[in-house]
């Protein structure tokens, strides 16, 4: 009777080391694609930044546009001069 309890608890261990095996496999999976994601997100984060670069510049490009095409409007006396 021994001997069968502890086949079935050797039987048992193998099964959980198989187990233990196989989720360390999934483990290691789990963080590869995770790293993967970490760094498809840091990439999106960087063209983000880009683009509100793009935009910062553009917008002082307006603000020189608005400015150059006031000081044409007023030499045309097309509005009134500002007294600022």
């Amino acid at each position: 009777m021994a001997e069968a309890t502890n086949d079935f608890i050797v039987e048992m261990l193998r099964k959980i080391q198989t187990d233990l095996s196989d989720v360390k496999v999934d483990v290691r999976e789990v963080k590869t694609r995770i790293g993967s994601l970490e760094t498809q997100f840091a990439h999106q984060q960087t063209q983000i930044a880009h683009v509100q670069v793009q935009l910062a510049e553009l917008s002082v490009r307006m603000d020189r546009r608005d400015e150059k095409m006031d000081r044409i409007m007023r030499r045309l006396d097309l509005i009134e001069p500002s007294h600022s």
